[in-house]
């Protein structure tokens, strides 16, 4: 509703790509109660949303999204799975709740996904098996429980993955 009612004069002039940008990034927004950010420079604007604060393009897709110390509250949205393009999202150290989407396991592109200092419960979706590419993995800090997932020992690419102070059980795969 956001795009269609404050921004139809710019939708026949995006691309497919570029609208389902700015409804992701809008969903991160509402879901997170982004007013309140302390840095919101640019955001739910006409602005390109390459030029919004913490999202950062290449060839104009979004590639990086970095909200970090940034006082999002709420909970990631599944909707965030959709932008395939990113390799890097960093929403640490703000106070989001909920469950890791399993939506992200979707994100083929991804490589560092830092979602610690949050308050984040729930298991780590299996879905995530899926992040190939994936070289940094950061979830320390949060309220996450069950079994450290085996799957992690699968990801051939990883080489930081912090885990401490969740509510995990089990062992860290000796392929790590």
């Amino acid at each position: 509703v956001w795009l269609e009612n404050n921004h139809t004069d710019l939708l026949g002039m995006k691309s497919e790509e570029e609208i389902l940008q700015r409804f992701v990034l809008a969903t991160l927004f509402y879901a997170t109660q982004g007013e309140q950010w302390i840095e919101n420079d640019g955001w739910l604007t006409p602005n390109d949303e390459c030029d919004w604060d913490h999202s950062y393009c290449e060839d104009g897709s979004i590639v990086r999204l970095e909200v970090v110390f940034n006082k999002l509250k709420g909970t990631i949205p599944v909707e965030l799975g959709l932008l395939t393009y990113l390799k890097k999202i960093n929403l640490s150290d703000n106070s989001i709740t909920g469950k890791i989407p399993s939506q992200l396991g979707s994100m083929g592109s991804l490589t560092s996904l830092y979602l610690d200092g949050n308050s984040l419960s729930g298991t780590i979706p299996s879905t995530l098996a899926f992040l190939t590419d994936l070289y940094h993995f950061q979830l320390a800090s949060n309220k996450l429980e069950g079994e450290v997932p085996s799957f992690l020992g699968e990801l051939s690419k990883l080489r930081f993955l912090e885990l401490h102070n969740n509510d995990l059980s089990g062992f860290i795969p000796t392929e790590l």
